[in-house]
């Protein structure tokens, strides 16, 4: 990579890095930042290319994924049960009368409403 003027501190951006080794910059950064589990050997291969680690460092590197690999479990799927909100919430969503009124949580699923929104 050609050194860049504005440069603060040596070495490479994360952006950099991830342009090497041909990963994206969201996942280079999530493997930076520890969720190994998941990443294969050809992505620790061309992350130790683009590093220019030698023997040592790359074993690191695969000793730090195999111990996170199969001890690490993928996210439990949740249940389908439906929500049932409060009493208390459902009444104060009930007393908006001008508009639709809703709660939705995390992951932007409906949760509960009033009339004119289930109108909506």
């Amino acid at each position: 990579m050609p050194a860049g003027a504005n440069r603060r501190v040596k070495g490479l951006r994360r952006s950099e890095v991830a342009v090497l080794a041909g990963l994206s910059f969201e996942y280079y950064t999530r493997l930076e930042r520890g969720a190994i589990s998941g990443a294969s050997g050809q992505v620790l291969e061309s992350i130790a290319r683009a590093l220019r680690l030698d023997d040592a460092e790359r074993a690191h590197l695969f000793d730090l994924a195999q111990a996170a690999g199969p001890a690490a479990r993928p996210p439990r799927r949740r249940s389908s049960k439906s929500y049932v909100p409060h009493q208390s919430l459902q009444w104060a969503l009930d007393a908006v009368t001008a508009g639709p009124a809703f709660v939705r949580n995390g992951r932007m699923d409906l949760l509960a409403g009033n009339p004119l929104m289930r109108a909506f």
